[in-house]
């Protein structure tokens, strides 16, 4: 059976109202799509940054703007006026587990989306609060990904090398039947811009953690005014991969602000 649970019922901006886009008639909209393309069941998850309960979690200057809907007038929607399963897509933020937490346990969902938004106080995909933009030149940046010695300290051991074709490894912990080996092979070289490599490993007999993943990491520099805004993608993750997206999100995350230590420390 196909599953969409992660579908938002507006654009993320603030001109997209509750008022106008949680109505029968939208979610319906969805639902007619998704019958479309054979999607049995269809789940709506919004963004919790959007209501005002929110803020009990977190007062970032992201989320005070953005939140103004109910959150329990959302519930109500969905449940009353729809046949959608009811989500939330809701971030981790460290530290504030407890409050997020308490928010979510005290509504009834059939499932909740995690993700990671922010590093710290710096935003993993908006302009404002970008953790993208660095104060290094893209040289300098291209170095710390490009280097096996200084991949080693931002990421793991490996025998990388920024040729075309040339196939490397990473090793992690093994799990099940996977032998921790990450296998990689160099897609794309444009010096000081691009980076992109395939990322595949896993086996076929785990069911989660350690399941079978063919996916590409992308890495994009581009000179700004004061440094470089550096951009990550690592795309290819299948439902099968969940717990594995779920386990590496909040580690690029992390993985940025060690590039960040081992740039500063080059010349």
């Amino acid at each position: 059976m196909l599953t969409d649970y992660h579908v938002h019922l507006r654009p993320d901006d603030l001109e997209a109202t509750a008022e106008r886009y949680f109505t029968a008639a939208n979610a319906e909209r969805y639902r007619t799509v998704a019958s479309e393309r054979g999607i049995a069941e269809l789940g709506v998850a919004e963004r919790v940054h959007r209501f005002t309960q929110s803020l009990d979690v977190w007062g970032h200057p992201w989320w005070r703007r953005n939140a103004h809907d109910d959150l329990d007038a959302y519930c109500e929607f969905v449940r009353e006026e729809t046949d959608l399963r009811l989500g939330i897509e809701a971030d981790f933020i460290p530290g504030r587990e407890d409050r997020m937490a308490n928010l979510l346990e005290s509504r009834d969902w059939d499932y909740v989306v995690g993700s990671v938004h922010f590093v710290g106080d710096d935003s993993l995909d908006t302009e404002e609060f970008s953790v993208w933009d660095r104060p290094e030149p893209p040289e300098k940046i291209w170095r710390a990904l490009t280097q096996p010695e200084l991949i080693g300290q931002w990421l793991m051991p490996n025998d990388f090398a920024a040729t075309l074709g040339h196939r490397f490894t990473f090793g992690t912990k093994p799990q099940g039947d996977w032998d921790g080996v990450v296998h990689c092979e160099v897609l794309t070289v444009e010096p000081h811009r691009r980076l992109r490599y395939s990322w595949c490993g896993g086996s076929d007999n785990n069911p989660r953690y350690g399941s079978r993943l063919d996916t590409v990491v992308t890495w994009t520099l581009t000179p700004v005014e004061g440094g470089t805004h550096v951009r990550m993608d690592h795309d290819g993750f299948t439902p099968q991969n969940d717990s594995a997206y779920n386990a590496m999100s909040p580690g690029w995350g992390r993985v940025l602000e060690s590039i960040e230590r081992v740039t500063a420390t080059l010349d």
